[in-house]
């Protein structure tokens, strides 16, 4: 018997392969595109089988708008960053950075649609910072970089918060729906994966006087330069 409902596969396989280190040497241009999509499929298609929605999620509008602006727009570059500093402590270890002038463009792009803007100040509520974005996306969209210690660096934006706590929400609706909850990806999953766990909005802590600088290098202190 073909297997049923393989969306949910392709979404969770998608998932693992973007956010587990160990896939690392697999990992490729269009690792993050294929998640994209991947997602959207997921909603729309839940959508239409049980009327259910998963696209009031900030996590979900974010990623949403980033992926209508790399299909329609323009490209999105990935950075992966390992976390190895001592100065501050944060949620994970591997960063999904992409630039901040990308993150710009999209939300540029989004405030061109109906309801772009309500869209936009509900991420707003959620990611940390990101109403400064918003409000100069104009003047991010141009790449503008800074000079640390006589290299060029250029603003980065985390993406591994909103994948992580996607697929957390996901999971969780996938095993209230019958015929969602014995397939064996869900079933397979390991119990962490639960809206229980996700990151907060604010996931960042630092040592006073110190605050980091995300760039697509990974984390910089311009202060001390």
């Amino acid at each position: 018997m073909m297997e049923q409902h393989t969306f949910i596969d392709r979404f969770f396989q998608s998932s693992e392969e973007l956010t587990n280190f160990i896939h690392t040497g697999e990992r490729d241009i269009n690792t993050l595109f294929s998640f994209l999509n991947n997602l959207h499929s997921f909603q729309d298609r839940i959508r239409a089988h049980s009327g259910q929605s998963i696209a009031h999620h900030p996590e979900f509008k974010l990623l949403r708008i980033l992926r209508n602006y790399h299909h329609h727009v323009g490209d999105v570059d990935e950075f992966r960053v390992f976390n190895i500093r001592n100065e501050f402590s944060l949620s994970h270890t591997e960063m999904i950075v992409v630039p901040i002038s990308v993150i710009a463009k999209a939300v540029i792009n989004a405030k061109k649609k109906r309801d772009g803007i309500k869209e936009v100040n509900a991420i707003c509520g959620f990611i940390d910072g990101f109403e400064y974005i918003s409000e100069h996306d104009s003047e991010f969209a141009k790449g503008r970089f800074l000079i640390h210690k006589g290299k060029k660096y250029y603003p980065g934006f985390d993406l591994f918060k909103c994948v992580y706590n996607i697929t957390n929400e996901i999971a969780d609706v996938c095993r209230e729906i019958p015929d969602f909850s014995l397939k064996s990806c869900v079933l397979s999953l390991d119990s962490m994966y639960t809206s229980d766990n996700n990151i907060e909005k604010f996931n960042l802590h630092c040592h006073a006087g110190q605050v980091p600088f995300l760039t697509t290098e990974g984390y910089i202190f311009p202060s001390g330069s």
